[in-house]
């Protein structure tokens, strides 16, 4: 009967040893899941950030916009739409570019990160439709500006045609050096601009406020462009 009883405590032993031994297996090697199918489970594309606010003004002979951005946060840059179109007012970031043969022909300006510049020397999946917007500095004042945009645009041409400086595809520049500036914008600053489109027209873009920060930034920037036949139609 011991006998018995000895061999049935043995049997239960080995038992729980083998359940014990499969559970330490169990947690040091995972059981790999089936593999996601193509399209299960995909992720949301992020969202383009639009400007906080945008305040169109029609004037006789000229539009004028008023862009604010908020919160501009660096790291998203590539999905802010910091590229902007005088021919109809939309914005567009750089994924979007990427993606537009149409985007990229309607894209003038980029006054986002501190400077204001073309998407001339973006490396664009369109080059070709890259539109390369000059640009120059202003001494003119506010004053000046909001006077000539309401009540005689055509002085935009002449004021950037008859300019001494040489136009750029970014400014500020450094005149001196004859290179790119590392020095940002400030407020007041104003820069005038020449499209490159057919016909040509002429603007002035404003910095209204500029406030940088290492964690985010606001960007409030008027743009002011003659009106044109291109506001019918994009031409080139």
């Amino acid at each position: 009967m011991k006998y018995l009883n000895y061999l049935f405590l043995a049997l239960i032993s080995v038992i729980l040893l083998a359940s014990c031994q499969s559970d330490d297996i169990s947690s040091s090697y995972q059981v790999k899941k089936r593999p996601t199918r193509p399209g299960e489970y995909a992720p949301t594309p992020p969202s383009p950030i639009p400007p906080t606010s945008v305040v169109e003004e029609e004037l006789d002979g000229a539009k004028r916009w008023l862009i604010t951005f908020n919160d501009i946060d660096y790291d998203l840059h590539y999905l802010h739409q910091r590229f902007f179109s005088t021919v109809d007012g939309s914005f567009y970031n750089i994924k979007q570019l990427h993606l537009s043969a149409d985007a990229t022909a309607k894209a003038d300006l980029d006054f986002l990160v501190g400077r204001v510049q073309s998407t001339e020397g973006f490396l664009l999946t369109y080059p070709e439709q890259a539109v390369a917007t000059q640009f120059k500095p202003s001494d003119l004042t506010v004053k000046q500006l909001a006077f000539m945009a309401e009540n005689n645009p055509d002085q935009l041409e002449d004021t950037f045609e008859n300019s001494l400086y040489a136009a750029t595809n970014v400014q500020p520049y450094n005149y001196v050096e004859d290179k790119y500036d590392f020095e940002y914008y400030e407020t007041g600053d104003i820069f005038l601009f020449k499209t490159d489109r057919s016909p040509a027209r002429y603007g002035a873009v404003r910095i209204v406020q500029s406030v940088p920060s290492q964690v985010a930034s606001t960007r409030v920037v008027e743009v002011t462009v003659q009106a044109g036949n291109s506001d019918l139609g994009l031409t080139n």
